[in-house]
């Protein structure tokens, strides 16, 4: 029989996960913000439009499930195409409330933003993560 600590098969494989996206992270973040503001912004219309309270619900409710099923779908470029949808929709809530249009803007602002800079955070990870690989397997670790 063999001892344990001198047999390498003996040893637990460890399997890498790639790290998560930032990209994908960030653009989920910016989604549960929508739907959150989505739902203030139906609070404060009750009370600032002249919009009847059932068209506010359902316009609270397409908001809030496009944004919940868009951070959901990030997997896949239809997520990020609802993300986008979501940003226009929230943008164009301004019509009925007007610091929408500002609200919105500095929503669809953020959501480029985070997107770009998460895309270039996740070349960087993956640059690492292939010089960390390189470096183990020439120095044995």
């Amino acid at each position: 029989m063999s001892d344990p600590s001198t047999d390498p098969a003996a040893e637990p494989v460890q399997t890498a996960r790639p790290p998560r996206s930032l990209r994908r992270t960030f653009a989920s973040m910016v989604l549960v913000g929508d739907v959150f503001v989505a739902g203030f912004a139906a609070l404060a219309a009750k009370d600032l439009t002249t919009l009847p309270g059932s068209q506010i619900v359902i316009g609270w409710l397409v908001l809030t499930v496009l944004g919940l099923l868009a951070a959901g779908m990030l997997r896949s470029r239809a997520g990020y195409a609802l993300g986008w949808v979501e940003q226009v929709l929230l943008l164009l809530t301004g019509v009925w409330l007007p610091v929408m249009w500002f609200i919105g803007l500095a929503l669809a602002v953020t959501w480029v933003v985070l997107l770009v800079k998460g895309a270039r955070a996740d070349v960087v990870t993956a640059r690492r993560l292939v010089e960390e690989q390189e470096w183990q397997r020439t120095h044995g670790g």
